[in-house]
């Protein structure tokens, strides 16, 4: 790294090996969030990387690093809805904040290991989003606004190169292709009076074997009955 001259680079490179120790740290609480998962792949990988740390900061190796550090945690979780979570728990990644500002050198390397890191996992996070087999318009929507969000601080970054910009544009543009032609369903809510849930299926949709999804999506209980304001997918049929 160029930019190290006319630093301390040992002072430099422990700082940086911060920022993966902080990454790796986090994704362990993150995979914890998820369950009963098989997590021995990532926690060999993630040691070893840990070990080998102020080596891979020496020698510019960290892009290579970190692609293999994430695909060892998104293969950790056995469904694309769990995947899609874990990048999400590295959404707005930032492992200084304003700590290291008064040395300008170091919070461009800072930034540009931040960057890299957020790149990575949005990249990840598109391809797992695809995957999701969303219910409902709601729950779509949802992940596009954490995508964007997530996207529109990567991508108006000064320090994203334009091939990497492009490519993420590229990456983006596929997903929201891929979403606009999903035909899912919008959520309402009504007002009821105790109903059973098959019965009130059967009033909605003509259909009582829909009662589990409405009992889903409320994240009822007892699942006998139902009354209040109620969520349910539309088309509404009250007749």
């Amino acid at each position: 790294m160029a930019i190290l001259k006319g630093l301390n680079k040992n002072l430099v490179s422990k700082s940086l090996v911060t920022q993966i120790i902080f990454l790796i740290d986090l994704m362990d609480e993150s995979i914890i969030k998820i369950g009963n998962q098989d997590s021995s792949e990532f926690h060999k990988i993630s040691v070893d990387i840990k070990n080998r740390s102020l080596s891979i900061i020496n020698t510019n190796t960290i892009g290579d690093e970190l692609v293999t550090l994430f695909d060892a945690y998104n293969s950790v979780a056995d469904t694309s809805d769990d995947k899609y979570f874990l990048c999400t728990q590295i959404f707005g990644f930032n492992s200084f904040g304003t700590q290291i500002t008064s040395n300008k050198p170091l919070s461009e390397l800072s930034n540009i290991i931040n960057l890299t890191i957020r790149y990575i996992n949005l990249a990840e996070a598109y391809n797992n989003a695809v995957n999701i087999e969303f219910t409902n318009f709601s729950e779509l929507s949802k992940v596009i606004d954490e995508l964007d969000a997530e996207y529109e601080v990567v991508i108006n970054d000064p320090l994203l190169g334009n091939d990497a910009n492009k490519s993420m544009v590229t990456i983006k543009t596929q997903c929201m292709r891929f979403f606009s032609s999903l035909n899912l369903k919008a959520l309402s809510t009504i007002n009821t009076s105790i109903v059973s849930s098959r019965l009130l299926a059967y009033r909605l949709y003509k259909d009582s074997t829909q009662a589990d999804d409405i009992i889903k999506l409320n994240k009822i209980n007892n699942t006998g009955f139902l009354e209040g304001d109620i969520t349910i997918t539309s088309p509404i049929d009250t007749q």
